[in-house]
């Protein structure tokens, strides 16, 4: 009886270890997946960042300013142009508009059904009118910049046409007949030449669709549709509150759309929020990365739902390479930082705007793909402002742990090594930084 007791109670505890020892191989296998998924994650980033130029997401053009071939350029500006058009054209809202109405002080199109209520509403920009003289016929494309009946904010965009001929003035007079189709401000044309202005406009600025607007039977103005949204509504075009409609931007990256709208009251909140923005005092630096703004998560919530993560940083490069180079100078005073959402209804920025808007979209991404994954806080990426004398960048950390071998430049701050990423030129590499701050510590801002 006591040698069978022994036995039972020899069986207990084997059977006791037994259940531990699984236990403990299931959390270290839980461990080790964890790391693992965090480990992916930051390859998969940091991958992303050093191959963005190569990903196709942006045109290839803009990855230098080497010679061009025109024509095989011309082909893929038609072959972007064509297959944005299709969507564009496709959406069936379009098959039941009565009328349309162009308003140039909010820069909108508004599609009307035959009970004049709006179907739907699209920022614009304008590319350029081609017009018939009613006494000869010729035919004349007028760019809009050139014209005094466009406001200069309906060409903001556009004139980055200008400046990629100027670019490639050569190989573009070579093409056509000794005409620079892009710099002269009109020469005679017909409507292929006004599909081709179209197509190349498009494959260099972005945006989700070329909308003619026939004025009469003689004029024809070309606008490049940049934002868009369905709507049911009547509109008075008499009062204050139509002049403050929301703005509306939307993206076509592969195969998905990406829609953002702007509240007016938002956008004219942080214009008229008071914030030293003139005094090159960054002290309050991160106040301007206001990645909980409600538009900053929707576009995280979207990359999230439409892209792999490799994708969706590619995104957010190409939300931010829209944005063209704008001077502070131009607001009158040598500095004047700007918050995310300025940035993007302006869609323009210098060094430190677009750093701005690419560090909130970025946070706000890890915040969203972080969220139902259980990786440790000091495993996760991190993401900061890099403060140069006269420059702002951007750094993406990544720990120590998992990248204590890696060769690349990068600064240590906290456990993480944060490697440089420049927002105004797409001539840089991940981790490049330019010669002249190359020996400089910059003063790092993590974003918490």
């Amino acid at each position: 009886m006591h040698l069978k007791f022994k036995k039972i109670k020899s069986i207990k505890w084997i059977i006791v270890i037994s259940i531990v020892s699984i236990f403990l191989i299931i959390i270290f296998l839980i461990f080790n997946l964890q790391k693992e998924k965090s480990q992916n994650f930051q390859e998969i980033t940091q991958k992303s960042f050093k191959y963005l130029n190569n990903s196709g997401i942006r045109p290839k053009w803009q990855m230098d300013n080497k010679k061009i071939e025109y024509k095989e350029f011309l082909n893929d500006a038609y072959d972007y142009h064509d297959d944005i058009q299709d969507w564009f054209f496709n959406k069936k809202d379009l098959k039941d508009i009565n009328s349309w109405h162009f308003d140039q002080n909010i820069q909108k199109i508004i599609w009307l059904n035959k009970e004049d209520t709006a179907i739907l509403e699209a920022d614009a920009q304008i590319i350029g009118t081609l017009g018939y003289s009613r006494r000869t016929g010729i035919a004349t494309w007028n760019w809009s910049w050139n014209s005094k009946d466009t406001e200069p904010e309906l060409t903001t965009k556009i004139v980055e046409v200008k400046d990629f001929g100027e670019i490639y003035d050569y190989d573009i007079r070579e093409a056509n007949d000794g005409i620079n189709i892009l710099t002269e401000n009109y020469w005679e044309a017909n409507e292929n030449d006004a599909i081709t202005i179209a197509a190349i406009s498009q494959y260099i600025v972005g945006g989700i669709g070329v909308y003619p607007m026939p004025v009469d039977d003689y004029l024809t103005v070309y606008a490049l549709i940049t934002g868009l949204r369905t709507t049911n509504e009547k509109i008075d075009y008499s009062t204050d509150d139509y002049n403050k409609r929301d703005i509306y931007k939307s993206y076509k990256i592969g195969n998905n759309i990406i829609n953002i709208s702007i509240p007016y009251d938002r956008y004219t909140y942080y214009i008229e929020k008071e914030t030293h923005r003139f005094n090159n005092d960054y002290s309050n630096i991160l106040e301007f990365i206001t990645y909980n703004e409600q538009t900053i998560v929707e576009i995280a919530k979207q990359l999230q739902i439409h892209f792999e993560p490799e994708e969706a940083i590619e995104s957010i490069f190409y939300i931010v390479y829209q944005n063209r180079y704008l001077d502070d100078f131009n607001y009158g005073t040598p500095e004047y930082p700007k918050y995310p959402i300025e940035t993007l209804v302006d869609g323009a920025g210098d060094c430190e705007d677009t750093s701005f808007l690419l560090t909130a979209l970025f946070k706000a991404y890890l915040n969203e793909y972080y969220k139902d994954e259980n990786i440790p806080e000091n495993e996760q990426i991190k993401v900061a402002i890099l403060e140069y004398p006269d420059h702002i960048a951007v750094g993406i950390g990544y720990s120590n742990e998992l990248y204590e071998n890696d060769t690349e430049i990068c600064y240590q701050n906290e456990n993480h090594c944060y490697y440089y990423i420049e927002t105004t030129s797409e001539d840089f590499f991940f981790g490049e930084i330019p010669g002249e701050y190359q020996n400089i510590n910059p003063v790092i801002y993590i974003v918490k």
